[in-house]
């Protein structure tokens, strides 16, 4: 940053990548092409140089303004779905939190997602509970 304004942001995500053993979750908040999914690549590289993410796990992100107004699509598709929990689901499908496992997840414009649907966010990445559809 300019003239090191980033030095202490950049030391906070390195010490979240870092403590507790398998990171903490980080809200980026700011304006539309601030660079927080730019960030979130850079934590992402970071985690994968120094080896407290193994190169094989993923980078996964999801907008969630995509699912602004289907929120239950937005549950099947991040938490996953049993077999036969809705018409179509002929088997049991991995959610992206799953998928995300051991890598990060990064949640882009969790602000368009109706209040349900952020509280589920938020018992995940409070307590790490989550269920999916149909169990």
């Amino acid at each position: 940053g300019y003239k090191g304004s980033l030095k202490y942001v950049v030391e906070q995500c390195k010490s979240a990548i870092a403590y507790p053993p398998d990171g903490l979750p980080i809200l980026f908040y700011g304006p539309t092409g601030t660079g927080k999914s730019y960030m979130a690549n850079l934590m992402y590289e970071y985690a994968v140089n120094t080896r407290k993410v193994s190169s094989d796990k993923k980078f996964v992100t999801v907008n969630c303004s995509e699912y602004a107004n289907n929120p239950e699509l937005l549950t099947a598709n991040l938490f996953g779905a049993k077999k036969g929990a809705y018409t179509g689901a002929d088997k049991d499908t991995v959610g992206l939190i799953k998928a995300a496992d051991g890598g990060i997840l990064f949640l882009d414009e969790v602000h368009c997602l109706k209040p349900e649907c952020q509280e589920k966010l938020f018992l995940f990445m409070d307590k790490g509970i989550y269920h999916m559809v149909g169990d």
